[in-house]
């Protein structure tokens, strides 16, 4: 399976999305199990539908190009990983 081949459903369980706004660069984390709770989003959305339809959080700031899209970068969350190390 590739990368274009995932869907929002595929996300659901385990992921979060770093999203960043193209106009003001402006970067928030959205889970897809939220998502999937707002209007317009459903699980067979492929990751670029996903970035056409989500919005910047802080669009009222940049009303002109609120429509420039988000870039949306799928992270694994690691419940066990933690920092190990120090000086030897």
């Amino acid at each position: 399976m590739e990368y274009d081949d995932l869907r929002l459903g595929d996300y659901a369980e385990g992921y979060r999305f770093a999203c960043r706004c193209r106009a003001c660069g402006f970067a928030w984390y959205e889970r897809p199990g939220e998502l999937l709770e707002r209007a317009g989003f459903h699980d067979r959305m492929r990751l670029d539908e996903v970035e056409a339809t989500l919005r910047c959080r802080r669009a009222r700031d940049h009303p002109r190009r609120s429509r420039a899209g988000v870039t949306v970068l799928p992270l694994r969350e690691r419940r066990t990983h933690h920092f190990v190390g120090g000086l030897a």
